[in-house]
């Protein structure tokens, strides 16, 4: 049984995640942690030193004597110390903070991309590519919460409760530990309860934003199909509905943290009052002095800071927990990038069997992810360096499944294959909305421009991007747009030929294009093949004619080959969309190099 495409989430899969994330921070996390550690403090202190000078200033004002005996110059640089070292340490947190987390991400975004770049991702990513694509981006960038808005505000809490305890404790030592106690039972009971609460109504949100984001895209670049069909009303009414839903969950959401910031208000207010009647009493009965008084009540103040930042991250962990839950399958599958990426591309696993052979199937079986049924069986097939062969059959027959086998897209259930590093032409052409000379670069990021150039040359493009008279700078749009299909399937090919790869996979390289694009394109493609090993999927005379040998599949199994000048092979080319009772013995390259092509 072939892999699925889906893996079931593995039991704590939020450990396996959150651990993945621990170990990419690098050590500047715990730099930001302990400039939000100073943060608080200085915040509070600030608040408790400021009381004290303003009370104790006003108390030596009562009389000349204390007035001159008053220190008022360590005081006040004291607050001036604490109020730039906020300042400071707030920046410093952001910096190092964002800095750690970044990096982190794009280390864990790696790995992703390798884990979906093996054959059970890539197959993943190819039946479910809206979904994936958000694991790659909500899902991760999500984790942004539990360092940045939970871990660090939960950590800096703690040295900030102390010290608040620390400052009430002057007070009485009773009131200072009770303070300690009453905070961190309150933090957690609210923590805990935002957390428990989010969680169901983020994971319907994260659903609902899914299918609304599907739902739009469908909307806006289907706007044709939709109209011809009748169903633009109803496609506009279905993301109303979604959007209307997804606010629904905004609000509930909205209604938890409203809810949690009352209870952090009600927590606040009664440390608060409770201090204010404390020290009030003790200062009344001559136990404490006033300024020390004020000291604690200001104190009692700046220590709810850090739990206005903890309620937000705990309300965000929901979401955050969900998306490391998520991503755990394709994290634990994954091993260390640059190992996983060299395996994904089959750079240790796709050495030929033989000499001069550059492709090699043994028995192999195989079947798509969530199917049970083999689609392919038994395969034997051998391609050798120079020689050309043409997959044909009925839609369905298998012939993709080939390609996908001999470009490691699918792994095989039974059965070996082997071989030389691919370059695949499919029926589409990926082209990005960059330069060309970036949509070059994917093939080669070290390529020179004159490299560039000598393949537009080989693919027969280059007058016509030095026509646009910014030649390799000059744009595309998406898609490849301000390009003709047989330009943009040529600039594929001058993509190929970067690789220099000693395979080419085609799947029906001229489908859908014209009789006269056509030929451009098969000329380009026949003249610079050269002496590479070529595996063609076809259904078009045009292309099966240029063919060594043809192989049929029918039903996932090989049921005939025929080599050129056989009757197999004249019987089977022509029965090929546009073949006709003349079949070339020799490779038509002479025929290529005229406008009189044989199945013109």
């Amino acid at each position: 049984m072939a892999e699925q495409a889906t893996v079931k989430t593995p039991r704590h899969g939020e450990a396996i995640t959150l651990r993945a994330l621990w170990q990419a921070l690098p050590r500047s996390v715990v730099w930001a942690t302990l400039a939000a550690c100073a943060t608080l403090m200085a915040g509070i202190g600030l608040l408790a030193v400021s009381g004290w000078f303003i009370t104790a200033t006003a108390v030596a004002g009562a009389s000349v004597a204390t007035a001159l005996a008053f220190d008022v110059f360590r005081p006040s640089a004291g607050i001036r110390l604490l109020a730039l070292g906020r300042t400071v340490s707030r920046y410093a947190e952001r910096v190092w903070g964002h800095d750690a987390i970044l990096v982190a991400l794009a280390a864990m975004r790696e790995r992703l991309f390798c884990a979906w770049a093996t054959p059970r991702g890539a197959w993943a990513l190819r039946l479910e590519p809206a979904r994936m694509l958000f694991r790659l981006t909500g899902d991760l960038d999500a984790l942004e919460s539990v360092a940045l808005r939970f871990a660090v505000p939960a950590l800096a809490a703690i040295p900030a409760c102390l010290l608040a305890g620390a400052l009430l404790g002057m007070l009485s030592p009773a009131i200072g530990v009770a303070t300690v106690v009453l905070l961190a039972l309150g933090a957690v009971a609210i923590t805990v309860r935002v957390m428990r609460a989010s969680t169901l109504t983020a994971a319907r949100r994260a659903s609902r934003m899914e299918r609304m984001r599907a739902a739009t895209i469908d909307f806006v670049s289907g706007q044709t199909a939709l109209l011809m069909s009748g169903r633009l009303d109803a496609q506009g009414r279905r993301v109303r509905a979604l959007e209307e839903q997804l606010a629904e969950q905004d609000r509930r959401l909205n209604r938890v943290d409203t809810t949690a910031a009352a209870a952090t208000t009600v927590l606040g207010g009664g440390l608060l009052a409770a201090t204010v009647a404390g020290a009030a009493h003790l200062v009344a009965g001559g136990h404490v002095a006033a300024p020390i008084g004020v000291m604690a009540i200001l104190a009692a103040v700046g220590v709810m800071e850090p739990f206005a930042a903890l309620r937000r991250g705990a309300l965000e962990t929901g979401r955050a927990l969900l998306g490391a839950r998520r991503l755990a399958a394709r994290l634990a599958d994954s091993g260390e990038p640059e190992t996983q990426g060299r395996a994904a591309s089959g750079e240790a696993a796709r050495a030929p069997v033989a000499p001069g052979c550059v492709l090699s199937m043994r028995g192999v079986d195989a079947c798509y992810p969530r199917s049970r049924a083999p689609a392919v069986r038994g395969i034997a097939l051998q391609v050798w360096q120079g020689e050309r062969v043409a997959l044909i059959g009925a839609s369905g027959s298998g012939k993709s499944t080939v390609l996908a086998l001999a470009m490691g897209e699918l792994a095989p259930s039974a059965g070996e294959v082997s071989g030389c590093r691919a370059s695949l032409i499919a029926q589409s052409v990926d082209l990005f909305l960059d330069t060309v000379r970036n949509n070059l670069l994917l093939a080669d990021p070290h390529a020179d421009d004159a490299t560039l150039w000598r393949v537009l040359e080989a693919a027969g493009l280059a007058d016509a991007i030095a026509a646009t008279g910014r030649g390799l700078d000059s744009r595309l749009g998406e898609g490849g747009l301000g390009l003709s299909g047989g330009q943009a399937r040529r600039l594929a090919i001058a993509r190929m030929l970067l690789q220099q790869h000693p395979l080419w996979l085609l799947d029906e390289p001229t489908e859908s294009l014209d009789d006269e694009t056509a030929s451009h394109v098969l000329r380009t493609l026949s003249r610079a093949g050269g002496d590479r090993g070529w595996l063609m999927a076809t259904h078009l005379h045009r292309e099966a004619v240029l063919a060594d040998r043809v192989v049929r599949i029918a039903n996932g199994v090989i049921v005939e080959e025929g080599r050129r000048g056989t009757t197999a092979y004249a019987r089977m080319v022509n029965e090929l969309r546009g073949g006709s009772a003349h079949v070339p013995s020799d490779r038509p390259e002479c025929a290529l190099a005229s406008e009189n092509l044989p199945w013109n």
